[in-house]
């Protein structure tokens, strides 16, 4: 979604949002009653690990391999600043925030598929919902980071990238709320979390093609050795949520976010992939790597 216009007919207000490459939203404007207030988030891999509007910082810390809130620091120009920090459900979602005085300063309750249901405290505000979710109140949505998510209906607005590779449900969100997370809209899991290092699950998926300068030495002199393209994931872990879940029965192409894979060719060059191959074994996965589309 790039741009929204909604109103009652006599006012009308408008909110713009920008991504980049890889994706993910950078800034965010919303004009409401001829007010114009811009945020711009920044990144560390696909975790939002700022965001700015007007003089206002806040910076979020996570718990480790994680996407479920830790503490925030709130910052504003020529202030000190500002310690929170978060209790979360048992799936890392937000349910209170303390300051650093040990006073409560936000605490919300949800319905099942996590639109809030009521605040009991709102001294602050407060975005952060499922892991990986991002309110925009404007909407009534929350940015989900490849998807939107709709909170009162607990399903996507958009279909699965993947296709029917994700599911027969392609706007499912996940199969329990309580114990399920799906932090960029990609895959849920009961965990939330792959363990990219099973080679009971993935085969030689990342031992061959895994990030890493020694891996990208390796592909390369395979690559001029045989001839043949090399792929190589850039993230383990985020390759290893994509590929967790899928169901297939025989060697298939899907598409990857930007910035996830590259393909090594044998004259060195050096390419970015936006597909995949991913090669079954009973019970997982006996490799995957990117490929060129």
């Amino acid at each position: 979604m790039h741009a929204l216009r909604y109103g009652d007919g006599n006012l009308l207000n408008e909110a713009r949002y920008q991504y980049d490459s890889l994706g993910r939203r950078t800034h965010k404007q919303v004009e409401i009653d001829g007010v114009l207030t811009t945020t711009q988030f920044l990144w560390q891999g696909l975790r939002m690990l700022q965001e700015t509007c007007g003089g206002r910082q806040q910076l979020y810390i996570y718990e480790p391999d994680s996407y479920a809130p830790l503490a925030r620091v709130d910052r504003t120009e020529g202030g000190n600043p500002s310690l929170y920090y978060f209790h979360t459900d048992q799936i890392g979602t937000p349910l209170e925030v303390m300051s650093a005085q040990g006073d409560l300063v936000w605490q919300a309750r949800y319905k099942a598929w996590g639109e809030v249901e009521r605040f009991e405290v709102q001294s602050i505000e407060q975005h952060l919902r499922f892991q990986g979710q991002y309110f925009d109140a404007e909407t009534g949505l929350h940015y989900n980071t490849f998807r939107y998510y709709d909170p009162g209906v607990g399903r996507f607005t958009t279909q699965d990238p993947i296709g029917l590779l994700g599911g027969d449900n392609l706007y499912q969100y996940a199969v329990n709320p309580t114990g399920w997370v799906d932090p960029w809209g990609l895959t849920c899991d009961s965990t939330g979390k792959f363990n990219w290092k099973s080679v009971k699950q993935f085969g030689h998926t990342f031992s061959e093609h895994g990030a890493g300068p020694k891996n990208t030495q390796r592909l390369l002199d395979r690559a001029r050795g045989t001839g043949n393209h090399q792929g190589q994931w850039l993230n383990n872990d985020q390759a290893s949520q994509i590929i967790g879940n899928m169901k297939i029965s025989e060697p298939t192409k899907i598409k990857i976010p930007a910035g996830l894979g590259q393909v090594i060719t044998p004259n060195g060059d050096i390419i970015a992939a936006r597909a995949a191959i991913v090669v079954p074994k009973p019970g997982g996965i006996r490799t995957a790597y990117p490929i060129l589309e």
